[in-house]
């Protein structure tokens, strides 16, 4: 007979009703949590303006702390970069030549309030040249005959705490005046680095740009346009960079 190894069980028959049954359909991969997002760099809102008096085109990007844009002349050629700052509704704004900097001397300045509703800008110029001053209102470049919708955004997405990133994957558009949720858009990931708020398609009404490149570098768009007939935004595919 052969020798019993040392601390060896004695072997015991399994019967298959011991086994666990494994379900595979039911196996998912692992999900990171939806949390709420915030642009590193909030959402940028692009505005076209034209002053009453038909002397300017401003070209303003608002809605962060130092609004940049340019000052176009509408009666002789060229124009001038301006940058300034914001704090709530008000805006102060300095022109500067963008080939020798913001060291050189302003030849305007402007500063206003934003009037959101009406997407116009209330301002006072002051041509530092000239030493003259005039009270201006910019109103929107392209008219629109139904009144521009009132939203705010709120975003959802997941964050890779491995790489510290973070990812967007909803939109809801939320309306002012009720603080409702309006409109959700899904079925996408972008980055979260800034959001655009513009007028794409020169229609006069506000539209939603998003980044979905791997890196926040990559020229590689996703577009919502808004649609005033439906008053829905529509992916549209023929303003993306893919």
């Amino acid at each position: 007979a052969s020798t019993p190894i040392k601390n060896q069980q004695p072997s015991v028959p399994i019967q298959t009703s011991d086994l666990i049954k494994v379900n595979y359909s039911d196996l998912r991969p692992i999900q990171h949590n939806k949390v709420s997002i915030t642009p590193h760099l909030g959402t940028w809102v692009w505005r076209d303006w034209i002053s009453d008096d038909g002397l300017f085109f401003l070209e303003l990007r608002t809605g962060v702390w130092n609004p940049n844009g340019t000052l176009f002349y509408l009666t002789k050629r060229g124009g001038v970069s301006v940058e300034g700052f914001q704090k709530g509704k008000d805006i102060k704004l300095k022109s500067y030549d963008a080939e020798i900097g913001l060291e050189a001397p302003s030849e305007y300045l402007i500063q206003g309030t934003l009037d959101t509703t009406l997407n116009q800008f209330l301002a006072t110029i002051i041509n530092t040249q000239q030493s003259s001053k005039r009270q201006t209102t910019f109103y929107p470049a392209m008219q629109t005959t139904i009144p521009q919708p009132q939203f705010y955004f709120k975003y959802y997405g997941i964050e890779d705490p491995e790489w510290h990133k973070s990812y967007i994957t909803q939109v809801d558009v939320i309306e002012k005046s009720t603080r409702k949720v309006y409109q959700t858009l899904t079925g996408f990931t972008a980055q979260s680095y800034a959001v655009q708020y513009l007028d794409l398609n020169y229609d006069g009404y506000f539209d939603l740009k998003l980044n979905i490149g791997k890196e926040v570098s990559d020229n590689k768009t996703l577009v919502f346009l808004y649609h005033p007939e439906s008053k829905k935004f529509i992916r549209d595919a023929f303003f993306e960079h893919t």
